[in-house]
């Protein structure tokens, strides 16, 4: 059996203490590794991977593709967005099918991999071409891992 030092070893007293700063200062360390259709890892992401691992990462499980991420979240209007929410877009402007997720930095910006042939960046939402294509503010980090998220709060 393998051993590990104590002096290696650390007591992690609350990981949910401010979670979505966690959660940007990690997905800020995947900046410009590539875009990789269907990619969850650190080789690369496609955009729903990056949000499904950066939540996998602290306990959150949410759905791996966009149109179930928009489903199954707890949903807040965009003028509520809080840093640590996920920005889902939808073709025909918002009203259409779900093709892209970023994750809400504030200050109307998101961090997200974008397209093949693209890399992890951060983008303005305003005047962009994502502006029009807002469909859903998505909130998994307010309750407890495993903790169904209550409509309305």
């Amino acid at each position: 059996p393998a051993t590990i030092a104590k002096s290696f070893a650390q007591v992690i007293v609350d990981t949910w203490t401010n979670l979505p700063e966690k959660m940007i200062a990690l997905a800020e360390q995947f900046l410009n590794q590539p875009y990789v259709w269907a990619g969850i890892s650190g080789s690369g992401f496609d955009c729903s991977g990056f949000m499904y691992s950066l939540h996998r990462l602290h306990g959150i499980l949410i759905p791996r593709d966009t149109i179930e991420q928009a489903q199954q979240a707890n949903i807040v209007p965009y003028s509520q967005a809080q840093p640590g929410d996920l920005l889902l877009f939808a073709y025909e402007e918002g009203k259409g099918e779900v093709h892209h997720v970023g994750l809400y930095l504030g200050d109307d910006e998101m961090i997200h991999s974008r397209t093949p042939g693209s890399r992890v960046m951060k983008t303005k939402i305003a005047g962009s071409n994502y502006e029009p294509e807002l469909a859903v503010v998505a909130r998994y980090w307010q309750d407890k891992p495993n903790t169904p998220i209550k409509s309305g709060t």
